[in-house]
């Protein structure tokens, strides 16, 4: 009898030990619940505002700041833990920003977007779009960076120049694409590449086998490097982090692009609610020294190239007031 109690007892134990687990690895939020005196109809959706708890009763608004990935905008492993671009400008404004109690979470960009069309009291950064104005409130630009160039595999290479022609300079991407047949391009479901570069991609969509089906960046370097695919769309400085991790570097060659966007500005966008509206006031009102200080944290992941490059359009753009190329 005694060993049916200790043994009922041991499995009891061990299920709720397990059902801990099991929630704690489920969990999509960083751990924090948050009540606020000044709650309004806008706060956090009730579906992702469940998904937290150890309640804390504030007096101020508050404000949840989004990290939807995307390493080295926001890094959630390895030896630059939380050291990503967006992770210190997330550090700074809050520190400048003590009128709101501030929550970091982590939110894929469907699950964001849901959430900011919703009104939700959700902040991240964000590429403009005409079609995001409708439901978003913007910044002013917090940070440029160079924009999406064209990878292609060194194992691939005499192939690409032999179907495109390329001759190893800075080309049309229109021209390239327009002579891609026989070529598997891949690319990221869902993902705009902005407007002109979407705008050939559809225009030439009857050339290159477009393959829709890789998410994750670093699976997209991978197959790339091993020769599967034959280009990629990337932004340098995302595609240099995965190299950096995987060892890489000589098994791509950067393919620079001369009739699109060289570069794109970044802002903080919130709902278009009276919150969001005035946290984009706020921020407005620090935005120089966001953007001052931000200029150090991309170059990390740059070549020294792209770096010489990056801080004469960042000089150019914010204070000369020049647009980007």
């Amino acid at each position: 009898m005694q060993h049916s109690v200790v043994a009922g007892l041991f499995v009891c134990v061990s299920l709720l030990l397990i059902a801990c687990d099991h929630r704690s690895n489920e969990d999509e939020v960083i751990q924090v619940k948050v009540r606020s005196a000044e709650a309004s109809p806008t706060a956090l959706s009730s579906t992702l505002d469940s998904e937290s708890s150890d309640e804390i009763h504030v007096d101020k608004p508050v404000l949840h700041w989004a990290k939807p990935g995307l390493a080295p905008l926001f890094i959630d492993e390895g030896e630059d833990l939380e050291r990503g671009v967006g992770d210190h400008m997330f550090v700074q404004i809050q520190e400048l920003l003590p009128q709101y109690y501030h929550v970091n979470l982590r939110l894929n960009y469907p699950r964001l977007l849901e959430e900011l069309r919703k009104g939700s009291n959700v902040c991240a950064i964000l590429h403009h779009t005409p079609e995001r104005e409708k439901y978003m409130a913007y910044s002013q630009a917090v940070i440029v960076n160079p924009s999406y160039d064209l990878y292609v595999s060194a194992k691939g290479l005499k192939h690409f120049k032999d179907a495109t022609g390329w001759s190893g300079n800075a080309t049309s991407f229109d021209a390239l694409m327009a002579r891609s047949e026989g070529l598997k391009l891949a690319i990221t479901p869902g993902q705009s590449y902005g407007a002109e570069r979407d705008a050939i991609l559809k225009r030439h969509g009857d050339k290159a086998e477009v393959i829709r089906s890789f998410a994750d960046h670093q699976a997209l370097v991978k197959v790339l490097a091993a020769n599967r695919v034959d280009m990629v769309l990337g932004f340098p400085w995302v595609m240099n982090y995965h190299l950096e991790k995987l060892d890489s570097h000589s098994d791509l060659v950067k393919v620079p692009l001369n009739d699109v966007k060289q570069y794109e500005a970044s802002y903080i966008a919130c709902a278009e609610t009276a919150l969001g509206r005035e946290v984009v006031s706020s921020i407005n009102a620090i935005s120089p020294s966001v953007h001052d200080r931000a200029k150090s944290f991309l170059p990390r992941w740059l070549t020294a190239k792209e770096s010489q490059l990056y801080y004469g359009i960042y000089h150019d753009y914010f204070y000369d007031g020049k647009a980007l190329p």
